[in-house]
């Protein structure tokens, strides 16, 4: 994100806007990775507490999903788009 550009607080504005968020970023916002938790346990690929956290199991939970779309969302940039997961569950 630049200086200028305000950080997305929801997957459908991240869907709506199609932004990126850094993954220093998302791993602040307990609101976002709650939403990611909720959308990923809905789709059976989260089965720990929805705490807002990021953890181990909310990471594989990602990596499972862009493995099951073919999308490789954590690269070596450290950025993660969510705009896939935005529209599952």
């Amino acid at each position: 994100m630049t200086a200028n550009t305000a950080i997305p607080t929801s997957l459908e504005q991240i869907e709506s806007q199609n932004l990126v968020i850094s993954l220093a970023d998302l791993k602040k916002d307990t609101v976002l990775i709650q939403e990611i938790q909720t959308r990923l346990k809905a789709l059976g690929l989260y089965n720990s507490t929805i705490d807002g956290l990021w953890g181990p199991n909310t990471e594989q939970g990602i990596e499972q999903f862009c493995q099951a779309v073919h999308l490789n969302c954590l690269d070596r940039a450290c950025r993660i788009k969510l705009k896939a997961l935005s529209k599952k569950g």
